[in-house]
């Protein structure tokens, strides 16, 4: 799909490819696997990139479809049928199998390689064997925080002869750091679109998995940022900080939508709200540390499910380019980003957005290049961002709130889960269209974050936590003043044009 937002990210990585050795990004998110992607890297990579924090999103369309968690891993002196462990690496099963190429691979060598590897917040697990006259790979990703640890990708090879990869984006298997998970895993895995085996797919089963990274791995626990609670925020700042709430984020798309339909529309060329795309795209899961999906509407819709339906409809840009010649098609984006140029800098040194997407910024006061500029040192400046997660979620607020919403959901639907995060990962990465039970799990688990004032009360905790450990905090306040600002300037755009917002309930 190509739409603004595409278009924006890839140009911004480009420009980024010209002055930095990153190169190999392509390699790095698609090709190779020695080349994974961190969940902490890829916040680092998305906080650089994107342009418009609150109405751009990036995500990884996962291809998993995870069988639930077992109850209790194998005892202590019990021998699994299959022992694959590594020096860090507990992985031992009942069966495996890897479906592709059209042959079924199931580990059976005189030969088999298993290596694990550590470096600060991640780890990995490498398997290598012969069978069928092919070599065959496995590859399992981890990532960590200082309580948790975590699947980051996994891959495979696809069966031929030349041992192209196959892989499953997306992280899974949440838990905590000394806990394994235990259970049945069915994944689809599938080629790079841009790989040479494009196209390939393939199938891993392993039944009755006991997996544990980092069990050799010491992992000192971090002090706390702070003894008690941080200090409260400024008078005047809002209680949620710098984050981008639903609301907020959906006024300020719908604002710059609006000046840029306009801006185009003096041009000649067509340029649709779409509304209602808008209003599942901020509500959807989104991976998060804490939370869930954000809207019931969101929930009753799609379920856990980030992509399909109007949600992931082409956009604004590619619904009017639909149909058109490439000459038509570069008029149309030379009008929007004055022919793909789509930052210029400016005489203070700071960014400005060209074509219409600049004129719907100067629209707003041209908050949105001001405040991200702003952005990236709060989200960036050598703070310890794990650690101000975990010492959010720690507060006492947050416990509170998340004991409130874990009884109000397994009251409501029968789901014990610690945060709605966790409960989304269950179903997120199905096969095939929500059903039913997802819906009504989410839609329960949105009523009882709203019960607990669940959203809320976390980030509250975080943006206390994020500003006391910045070294300076007035940089953290003028950005939550122009979010302010911004929101309320966006909101003005609404009303004189007669719009309402929907209640995100």
């Amino acid at each position: 799909m190509i739409d603004v937002d595409d278009l924006l990210v890839r140009h911004l990585a480009d420009r980024a490819n010209e002055v930095q050795p990153i190169d190999q990004l392509e390699a790095v998110m698609a090709g190779s696997p020695s080349m994974a992607v961190t969940a902490r890297s890829a916040r680092r990579l998305r906080g650089r990139v994107l342009p418009m924090a609150a109405a751009v999103m990036l995500v990884v369309a996962g291809l998993a479809v995870v069988v639930s968690r077992g109850a209790e891993p194998p005892a202590a002196g019990d021998t699994p049928a299959i022992d694959w462990s590594a020096e860090n690496v507990r992985f031992g099963m009942s069966s495996f199998a890897i479906e592709a190429g059209g042959q079924r691979f199931v580990g059976d060598a005189d030969e088999r390689e298993v290596e694990g590897f550590v470096a600060e917040d991640a780890g990995q697990l490498e398997l290598r064997w012969t069978e069928h006259g092919v070599e065959m790979r496995l590859n399992v990703y981890f990532g960590r925080s200082a309580t948790e640890w975590w699947v980051t990708d996994i891959w495979t090879y696809d069966g031929s002869a030349d041992g192209e990869w196959l892989y499953a984006p997306g992280e899974r298997f949440r838990m905590p750091l000394d806990e394994a998970y235990v259970g049945d895993v069915d994944l689809q895995v599938a080629a790079d679109p841009g790989a040479l085996n494009a196209g390939a797919t393939g199938r891993l089963v392993i039944e009755d998995v006991t997996l544990l990274p980092f069990t050799t791995v010491d992992i000192p626990v971090p002090a706390p940022l702070f003894n008690g609670e941080p200090p409260a925020l400024p008078e005047g700042i809002p209680a949620t900080g710098v984050a981008w709430t639903t609301r907020g984020s959906y006024v300020l798309e719908l604002a710059l939508r609006i000046g840029q339909q306009e801006c185009m529309s003096r041009q000649g060329f067509e340029f649709d709200l779409m509304e209602e795309q808008l209003e599942l795209g901020v509500g959807v899961w989104q991976p998060d540390d804490v939370l869930s999906v954000r809207t019931e509407h969101a929930a009753r819709t799609r379920g856990y499910r980030t992509f399909g339906g109007p949600a992931d409809s082409p956009g604004p840009a590619e619904v009017a380019t639909q149909g058109m010649s490439q000459a038509e098609i570069d008029g149309y984006m030379a009008a929007l980003m004055d022919d793909g140029a789509a930052v210029n800098p400016s005489a203070d040194g700071t960014f400005r957005w060209s074509g219409c997407l600049g004129e719907a910024d100067i629209a707003l006061g041209g908050l949105v290049t001001a405040q991200e500029t702003l952005r990236p040192y709060v989200a960036e400046s050598g703070i310890d961002q794990e650690a101000v997660i975990e010492s959010a979620r720690a507060d006492r607020r947050t416990r509170d709130a998340l004991a409130l919403w874990s009884a109000c959901v397994e009251s409501a639907v029968g789901e014990q889960a610690k945060t709605p995060d966790e409960l989304a990962r269950r179903y997120a990465f199905g096969a095939g269209e929500p059903t039913q039970r997802e819906i009504d799990v989410a839609v329960a688990d949105v009523r009882c974050q709203r019960s607990a004032d669940l959203q809320d009360t976390y980030l509250e905790a975080y943006a206390e936590y994020q500003r006391a450990s910045l070294a300076e905090p007035a940089r953290f306040d003028e950005l939550a003043r122009l979010r302010v600002d911004l929101i309320a300037r966006a909101e003005q755009v609404l009303a004189a044009r007669g719009l309402t917002v929907p209640v995100f309930d």
